[in-house]
Formats: structure tokens, C-alpha cells, sequence
């Protein structure tokens, strides 16, 4: 069996350089490249690219960065400007405590629960750490119960816009995990979902924010939490309470309407990008003749249209179920890049993202927290009867959003474990839960 390997968070450095790479094009002697050109659809071209942005203005789609603004809570609601301060105390990790924390909560590899010998011998400096940062995370730990959680952004940066909360998400979640592993190793359930709790209303955090990049951490945290909680799972009981506030956490999650806001938001990015760009260019070549300004215009309004067409043939092929959604995806991407290739848009080919691979996290993340949800309702059922069902049929919309099969479950004596049935053509399976009994 192939384990579970749920969509990695981007690294710090990954996340620190996300903007700059992305502008680092090689636009510099595009003029040249472009004034060699011919082309004898230039008026077709500008045409399709108007009646394209007035249909998207028509459906509301989000095209200027005023769009993508959301009403900011109140400052006394808002839990952003702690969390930021809570980060900021944080000493940075050495390189010692990094890898002893990597190795206790698996790091990047958290399939599986931790091997036993591993986390004794990470034990004492994980103690350590956390001892030396604990006030800092009690501060953000305080911070998340208050009702919102927004942080500010700058869309009128595009592509470019600096994501630094990304990393204080990042870093207070694993250092939440690890608490959590410590609470629950010493008996205190109840102290370990809480922080459970805490690293996936970071996670919630980000949910309705644009760009890809923060919805791949987003579903990064909800996994690595899962993990955590099915570690949890797997020692004890937890408290009734505890599972229904988890509960409803999770059910707030609207996993299968994401990836649409997303691809609409990346798409309104890329205007952007393309807006401020091409007036860059067009201003450097203002000592051109007007009919090469025309034509380096008209070129720029192609690629322009031609990343307007991927985003539309996107948004259709994620209409369709998973295994079609993948390959309509892949031959979306192999075609348009062909197009860039060929037709030297390089705009496009700078600023498509690759959505298969985006659709493949998606799936997952969507069929780890549907385990997720199903094994707190298990849990749930077990505290208020005493025990596990011997059979359980989990609601309709909970199943693995690959296959749309529900999952597997057997009760053993006190335990229970539930478990994804068996697929051909996939090369990724979620790990099963196995519950502890009352």
C-alpha cells in the first residue's frame, strides 16, 4: 500500500521567494522577439479579448483588485494582529531543534504516526523548545478564540503580493502539533484536540483568501492536523465536547467550492500581472514606430486572451468527475503550453499555474478531512453509547472524493478502524484510523 502524502506547506523559503520568482520572467528584449512577428488576426483577436472580459464582468467574476477585497472584522474580533505578535516572539528554530521537531511530528513524511523509538529520543528536545516558547504560543492560543481571523492583504500587488502570514500560519501550527502529541502522550485528550482546534482555525484563517499558494497551505495545515488527531485517536477516548466543537470546525470547511474561488482569483492576479506589464513594456517601446507599438499591443492582447481561454477550459474540466477532471486538466495544460511555445506568449507561460497538480492536492485534501469528519462521528457515537457500532454507514457527502466510494469501517472488540476501499489507477491511499475504545 502507498500511504497517504497529503499536499506538503511550502517551505519558508518557498513561501518568502513565491512572489519574486514569479516576476523574475525573462521579459527583458520581448520587444525585439515581438516585433518579428507576424500576425493577420490582430482585429479578431482584440475583439474575442473584449467580449471575453465583458462576459466575466457580466458573471462578476473578480477581474480588479478591488474585487478580491472581502470586509475586514473588527479590530477587536480579529485575531491576525496577535498572531503576528505571538509569532514575532517566537526564538527562531536552530537547526537541532528543527530536525528534532521534524522527526517527532514526521516533518514532511507524517503519513504515519511517529515510530516509538524515534519520538522517545526526539522526546527531551521537543520539551525544550516548547518549554522556551510557551508563553508566545499561550498568547496565540488565547488569540484564536476570538470570532475572526483576516489578515491584511495587498491585491493591487498581483502575483507579487507579499504572503509573510503564511509562515506564521505555518510555524504556530507546527509548534501547536507537537504540543498537542506531547498533551496527549501524558494523558491531557482534552489539551490535545484544543490544540488541534488551534491549528485548524489557522487553517480557516485562509480559506477565503485568493491565490493558490494560500489555499495549498491551507489544506497543508488541515491535513498535518489530522494527522495529529488521528495519532490522538489511536490513544484514548476524547472528551464528548471536544469532538463536536472539532465537529463543526470541520463541517464549516467548503472544500469542493475552493478550487473554483481560487482559479477565479489566480486568474484576476494574472490581469493584474499582465496590466502592469504590458504598460512596462509598452512604455519602453514608446520610441517605436505607432504600427510596432500596434503590433507589440496586439500580441500582448492574445497572450492575454489566450490565458483567459485556459482559465475557462479549467473551470469546465473541474466541473467533471476526478479521473476525467485529470486528464481534461493535463491535455489543457500540455496544449496551452504548446500554444506559449510556439506563439511566444510568454505572459501566459509565465502566469498559468499547473492545475492538475492543484486538482491532485485538492482530492486528497478533500478525502483525508472526509475521514477526518467520519472518525469524529465514530468517536462521537462511541462516547455517548460506550462503544463502537458494529456498523456504520457514514452520510452521503462524506466518501473519497476520488472514487466516490464511502469508506471502509470494522469494529475489533473495543476498537474500531475505518479505512479507504481499494482503487485501481491511483497511486495514493490515506492511512486508516484505528480508534481506541471506551
Amino acid at each position: 500500500m502507498v500511504h497517504a502524502s497529503f499536499p506538503p506547506i511550502p517551505d519558508k523559503t518557498s513561501l518568502a521567494d513565491h512572489a519574486s520568482r514569479r516576476s523574475k520572467a525573462p521579459i527583458l528584449g520581448l520587444c525585439f522577439l515581438l516585433l518579428t512577428a507576424a500576425h493577420a488576426q490582430e482585429t479578431r483577436s482584440q475583439r474575442q479579448l473584449a467580449a471575453e472580459l465583458r462576459r466575466l464582468e457580466a458573471e462578476n467574476a473578480p477581474l480588479l483588485p478591488e474585487d478580491l477585497e472581502r470586509a475586514r472584522p473588527p479590530v477587536q474580533d480579529n485575531a491576525a494582529a496577535r498572531l503576528i505578535d505571538a509569532h514575532a516572539r517566537l526564538p527562531e528554530l536552530n537547526d537541532e531543534e528543527q530536525d528534532a521537531l521534524d522527526a517527532f511530528t514526521r516533518g514532511e513524511s507524517w503519513q504515519e504516526p511517529a515510530d516509538p523509538e524515534i519520538w522517545r529520543a526526539q522526546l527531551p528536545a521537543v520539551e525544550r523548545l516548547l518549554k522556551v516558547r510557551k508563553e508566545a504560543l499561550d498568547v496565540a492560543l488565547q488569540a484564536l478564540a476570538r470570532p475572526a481571523l483576516q489578515f491584511p492583504l495587498r491585491f493591487a500587488d498581483g502575483p507579487n503580493m507579499d504572503l509573510p502570514h503564511l509562515l506564521v500560519c505555518q510555524d504556530l501550527a507546527e509548534l501547536f502539533e507537537a504540543r498537542a502529541l506531547l498533551l496527549a502522550r501524558s494523558g491531557d485528550l482534552a489539551g490535545a484536540a484544543a490544540h488541534v482546534e488551534a491549528s485548524w482555525r489557522l487553517a480557516r484563517g485562509l480559506e477565503n483568501e485568493p491565490g493558490m499558494i494560500s489555499h495549498l497551505v491551507m489544506i497543508g495545515l488541515l491535513g498535518k492536523g489530522a494527522l495529529t488527531l488521528r495519532q490522538i485517536a489511536a490513544l484514548g477516548p476524547l472528551p464528548a465536547e471536544d469532538i463536536a466543537r472539532l465537529q463543526e470546525l470541520l463541517a464549516g470547511f467548503a472544500l469542493e467550492a475552493g478550487p473554483a474561488r481560487t482559479l477565479e482569483a489566480e486568474r484576476c492576479l494574472g490581469l493584474i500581472a499582465f496590466a502592469n506589464i504590458v504598460e512596462a513594456e509598452i512604455a519602453k517601446a514608446e520610441a517605436q514606430a505607432e504600427a510596432e507599438l500596434t503590433l507589440l499591443r496586439a500580441h500582448f492582447d492574445r497572450d492575454k486572451l489566450l490565458f483567459l481561454q485556459y482559465f475557462a477550459q479549467a473551470l469546465t474540466a473541474w466541473q467533471q468527475p476526478y479521473e476525467q477532471r485529470m486528464t481534461a486538466l493535463q491535455h489543457i495544460e500540455e496544449e496551452t503550453a504548446e500554444t506559449c511555445k510556439r506563439d511566444k506568449y510568454v505572459l501566459t507561460g509565465l502566469l498559468m499555474p499547473v492545475l492538475s497538480r492543484f486538482a491532485e492536492s485538492q482530492a486528497k485534501a478533500q478525502t483525508e478531512l472526509a475521514m477526518a469528519r467520519t472518525a469524529l462521528e465514530l468517536m462521537l457515537v462511541a462516547a455517548e453509547r460506550g462503544s463502537y457500532p458494529l456498523v456504520f454507514e457514514t452520510s452521503s457527502e462524506l466518501h473519497d472524493a476520488r472514487t466516490g466510494q464511502p469508506f471502509g469501517y470494522k469494529r475489533r472488540g473495543k476498537t474500531a478502524r475505518l479505512f479507504a476501499q481499494p482503487a485501481d489507477g491511483l497511486d495514493w491511499q490515506p492511512s486508516d484510523w484505528v480508534l481506541s475504545g471506551h
